[in-house]
């Protein structure tokens, strides 16, 4: 199993002690690039769709929220991007 489907498949686990890094390379599996926002918002635009995931980026803690985390698997799943 390579590094990135360990982190895939910690992500579907939905783990407390996910970075703002990985997050970003797992949005990035799945087609979104990261742009820079306002301050601390990010955009995830989906490369194919064009549909745009907004996120703050956490700060000084490094951690995603859970919230997020389900947030975009809800997403991911809804658009046929992940089962």
């Amino acid at each position: 199993m390579s590094k990135k489907e360990k982190l895939l498949d910690r992500f579907k686990g939905k783990p407390s002690d996910l970075t703002w890094d990985e997050f970003v390379v797992v949005l990035g599996h799945f087609g979104f690039r990261c742009e820079s926002g306002k301050g601390s918002r990010r955009a995830f635009i989906h490369a194919d769709s064009g549909r745009i995931l907004y996120f703050h980026e956490p700060h000084p803690r490094k951690t995603v929220l859970v919230c997020y985390i389900k947030q975009t698997i809800q997403h991911l799943k809804e658009n046929g991007l992940m089962t």
